[in-house]
């Protein structure tokens, strides 16, 4: 009987034992995978920063022109005002003229006479 319970022992040992074996190359197996799949993450990490980076980049350079785009619209809008009032200028000018101007004078009667003797 003690050589029978001995031979269970022995048997449940190794049983054991391999069982054990096949949890270490369990646990392997998942840090590997795991390994494999954090290092395939951190990649994708760096691939996004290297884009979000890019993109960073562009909106600056997006901003600056739209900065400098303002500043020329700016100038435009005080060229254009500039301008405006020099036309209301010349406007007011004009119907200065035209209203000092719209009653031609009528030529004396010699320059009459003249005009009729040389058109005979």
């Amino acid at each position: 009987m003690a050589a029978g319970h001995l031979r269970t022992l022995e048997t449940e040992r190794l049983e054991a034992r391999r069982a054990e074996a096949q949890l270490r190359e369990t646990c392997a197996d998942i840090k590997q995978t795991a390994r494999s799949r954090f290092a395939a993450l951190e990649k994708k990490v760096a691939e996004l920063k290297a884009v979000v980076g890019l993109r960073n980049e562009r909106i600056a350079q997006l901003q600056e022109q739209l900065q400098e785009r303002d500043a020329e619209l700016k100038e435009l809008a005080e060229i254009d005002e500039a301008n405006g009032m020099r036309m209301e200028e010349l406007a007011q000018g004009i119907t200065q003229l035209l209203h000092t101007k719209a009653r031609p004078r009528r030529p004396s009667r010699g320059r009459r006479l003249t005009a009729a003797s040389l058109a005979q």
